[in-house]
């Protein structure tokens, strides 16, 4: 047996080593792609539930606190308000921080549509009332400026999620 044939034993060829790196970039790179659109789906799924979870929240909270609350909406985020003593809407402080401003991911856009009206730059737009009423809402999830969600918000407090029809 020759010398060359004796180290040959122990390891693999640069060619075995190159088609199996080769194989594990392919089979990395269809798992990330596929992935790609799902994973924003998942965002964006996840960012309205987020703010269904907080408009309930915000509306229990004014139930249970006495006082007024709203949410300002633009297309690249929200943030809620309280009514303070003076009549003046505030940024949320202390233990309400759970309602503070937010950003959307950067796929996603909302379009809001107040008692029928587009949502304008008022503040805020959206009103939670100590009584338990609810300034009438639709509020679209864009994604790739096409409805994805669709969250609306009736009178008395009740709201739907759905996801919004094909077009």
């Amino acid at each position: 047996m020759t010398r060359f044939d004796r180290c040959r034993d122990g390891g693999f060829t640069l060619a075995e080593v190159m088609v199996v790196l080769l194989i594990m970039g392919i089979t990395l790179g269809l798992a990330v792609v596929s992935m790609g659109s799902h994973g924003r789906d998942r965002r964006v799924e996840d960012e309205v539930l987020r703010i269904r979870g907080l408009f309930a929240l915000a509306g229990r909270e004014a139930v249970l606190g006495m006082r007024e609350w709203g949410v300002r909406i633009s297309e690249a985020g929200y943030g809620f308000l309280v009514l303070d003593e003076a009549n003046l809407w505030r940024p949320p402080e202390g233990e309400e921080r759970l309602l503070r401003p937010r950003h959307l991911p950067p796929e996603m856009r909302f379009r809001l549509r107040v008692e029928g009206r587009p949502g304008g730059n008022g503040l805020p737009q959206v009103i939670f009332s100590s009584d338990g009423r609810v300034t009438p809402f639709v509020l679209e999830a864009l994604v790739d400026g096409k409805p994805a969600w669709r969250l609306t918000g009736e009178a008395r407090g009740g709201m739907r999620l759905a996801r919004a029809p094909a077009s």
